[in-house]
Parts: C-alpha cells; structure tokens; sequence
C-alpha cells in the first residue's frame, strides 16, 4: 500500500465562497473544476467567524 501525507499548510489558501475566512483544496474531481461545476471535492477551511456556510446548490456535504 502507497501512502501521501498531505499537508494542508502545503495547500494554497484561497477565499471561501462565502468570504468568511479561507479554505485549502485537498482534491477535486474533475482536476481543475471550479466551485461551480465539481463532481466532488475535499478541503479545510479556516472559519474567521460566525456566519452562513457557503452555498452550494444540489450538492450533499459531508462535515
């Protein structure tokens, strides 16, 4: 079995969708999909403070 430490301080943190902190992408599918057309995806987020989570229409989120 082949094992991958990911790092998220490696990760590149961009804007969340909801501007309400920042998120480092870990995978998506398909490889270069926008917020808006990804079949899925993985990342952490950091939240800066209270507010409503970025929206997503039609997909189920895992937390």
């Amino acid at each position: 079995m082949i094992s991958t430490i990911l790092v998220a301080g490696d990760r590149t943190a961009t804007p969340r969708k909801n501007l309400g902190g920042f998120k480092r992408e870990i995978a998506a599918w398909p490889p270069g999909a926008d917020l808006d057309d990804f079949d899925w995806r993985l990342s952490v987020a950091d939240v800066l403070g209270p507010g409503a989570r970025s929206l997503f229409p039609d997909v189920e989120r895992c937390v």
